[in-house]
């Protein structure tokens, strides 16, 4: 079970690129969505709660930091946080696990 998980998890790290430079953190490249990105993220959470494995974690911990340091600067603006709330329901599934 666990070497068909950590085939899965890698397969899926193979699209992310947010933990190279100049890109963004916590993104997947066109043509996924925020959604898919916070859908990972929590995968690979359940990931390392099943089996242990904390090599993804990093890049987890990365990008759900920049979410939170993204909605705190958006609070300024009702606006711009209507927009940029979008992600914090995947986002937040993705930190209760």
């Amino acid at each position: 079970m666990n070497a068909a998980a950590k085939q899965v998890a890698a397969g899926m790290v193979n699209y992310y690129t947010g933990d190279r430079p100049g890109d963004v953190p916590g993104n997947l490249p066109a043509p996924y969505y925020w959604w898919e990105a916070g859908a990972m993220f929590g995968a690979l959470i359940d990931y390392w709660y099943f089996t242990g494995d904390d090599q993804y974690n990093a890049i987890t911990m990365q990008a759900m930091r920049r979410n939170l340091y993204t909605q705190a600067l958006l609070e300024d603006s009702v606006t711009l946080t209507i927009v940029g709330s979008r992600r914090d329901p995947v986002q937040a599934l993705a930190t209760t696990c």
